[in-house]
């Protein structure tokens, strides 16, 4: 069963609840100055993002397709979901205009803030990862792919690689691998899963991040069990949308 990563929540209020999650992960010692918890008016969690800029913040489109700027709020460059860092209001949600909720491609949008912020935003990747790059991925939320969980208090990441298209097929979709990246720990079936939308995955460059992709959709999903893989929207190939629809040089 083909799953978006909203769709898969399950933290505290049950399986409707949209959520973040790393299995397998590690605490984050160092904070992300562009990681971005994308949340409720009143503070609740559900998706990631990345700064890109000091005014907008790249996430999925199915975190975001049905809400209104005043929806949401960002907390941005912190360990904590909850405190820290900057909190901003949105101005403007930008949709990709060929995202498809079916079969989810081009699942990526933009969030203009309502006050630029301070902290230093990611490099948009400007070519595509190759198979076996290492790659980062982080995120809050469920540890464990049990339908009912508690969000870590700490920004988890864990260190993952680039796949083949086809290693992510395992269940009813199929990757698009013009338009999406597979990542994967399937020896030990840890990674990004349940919600953890919108959040980056990385590959370092000198002594920085630069973003390869936004997390859309879990291959296999099914409560209690995770293979390991996830889908990310190819950043790289969208990085012409992001230019026409921001202005900004990426």
């Amino acid at each position: 069963m083909v799953v978006t990563a909203l769709l898969a929540a399950g933290i505290g209020v049950g399986l409707t609840a949209p959520a973040q999650a790393i299995i397998g992960g590690r605490d984050a010692t160092t904070a992300y100055s562009f990681m971005a918890s994308v949340q409720t008016r009143d503070g609740e969690h559900f998706c990631g993002g990345s700064l890109i800029d000091k005014s907008w913040v790249l996430t999925a489109a199915h975190c975001v397709v049905r809400d209104q700027p005043t929806d949401l709020q960002v907390r941005i460059g912190s360990l904590s979901s909850t405190e820290g860092g900057t909190l901003s209001t949105i101005e403007q949600i930008i949709v990709h205009p060929e995202y498809q909720t079916e079969p989810n491609k081009h699942d990526i949008a933009v969030l203009r803030l309502t006050t630029p912020v301070g902290g230093q935003p990611v490099q948009l990747a400007t070519e595509r990862p190759g198979i076996d790059d290492p790659a980062r991925l982080i995120g809050w939320g469920c540890t464990s792919p049990a339908a009912w969980c508690s969000a870590p208090p700490v920004l988890q990441e864990i260190d993952t690689t680039v796949h083949k298209a086809e290693d992510c097929n395992t269940g009813g979709g199929r990757v698009d691998p013009a338009l999406e990246v597979c990542t994967g720990n399937p020896e030990n079936k840890s990674g990004a899963h349940k919600g953890d939308s919108g959040g980056p995955a990385l590959v370092r460059s000198g002594d920085s991040w630069r973003l390869i992709g936004a997390f859309s959709w879990i291959p296999n999903f099914t409560f209690g069990s995770y293979d390991g893989y996830g889908v990310y929207t190819d950043v790289a190939v969208h990085r012409g949308w992001v230019r026409e629809v921001t202005g900004l040089p990426v």
